[in-house]
């Protein structure tokens, strides 16, 4: 039996006053405790803040990492599409006073090219993910869809403009699939970090 998994993990960092981020481990095997908080960032320039949460749809704000897992048999290995679980709601909120100016914000992730188990490589591009929105979100704007790109590295994941009011949001529950249409040799793949920030776009 081949057991693959996308385990997702909160962590910070701070860079010239203008991001936020949370990072997404794809790993295999080792499972992580549910939940993630969010990470906030105040923003100067300009007046406001950036709020990014990633964690499971039942409970976005508890503590501790968060583990997507995809589990293959062997009759299953290379027939299409298997869903991860569970359901990742992932939000970014970009907040300016009612004096301050209109701002833009970007929802980033960094990922590296390859999951590997020793010797062996699956490419990112076989993970993607499907967003919907929110039960019970008020706000229009929801994550697209979309896959990993090959090669790896910063990709742009959805953007926020910040404009004509103190609060704007995009968010989105998202499945994470993994491709399963080649045939790789079993094993445990991962951890591998994957980074998603929040950026304050000047």
């Amino acid at each position: 039996m081949t057991r693959e998994s996308v385990g997702l993990k909160r962590g910070e960092h701070r860079a010239l006053g203008c991001d936020a981020a949370v990072f997404v481990a794809v790993c295999a095997v080792i499972t992580y405790s549910a939940g993630a908080q969010a990470a906030s960032l105040g923003l100067n320039p300009p007046p406001g803040n950036l709020i990014l949460v990633v964690g499971p749809e039942a409970t976005p704000s508890a503590a501790g990492p968060v583990s997507v897992t995809f589990t293959l048999t062997a009759p299953q290995i290379g027939t299409g599409q298997i869903d991860g679980s569970p359901v990742v709601q992932i939000e970014m909120v970009g907040r300016r006073p009612p004096s301050g100016p209109n701002f833009t914000a970007e929802l980033r992730a960094n990922a590296p090219a390859f999951v590997t188990s020793g010797g062996n490589q699956i490419p990112i591009s076989d993970f993607s993910w499907t967003s919907v929105a929110l039960a019970g979100a008020s706000y229009p704007q929801v994550i697209p869809s979309g896959v990993f790109a090959a090669g790896g590295g910063i990709q742009l994941i959805d953007t926020l403009s910040v404009v004509g009011g103190p609060t704007r949001t995009t968010g989105g529950a998202l499945t994470f699939h993994y491709a399963n249409s080649a045939i790789y040799p079993a094993g445990s793949y991962g951890p591998t970090a994957i980074t998603y920030t929040a950026v304050w776009v000047p």
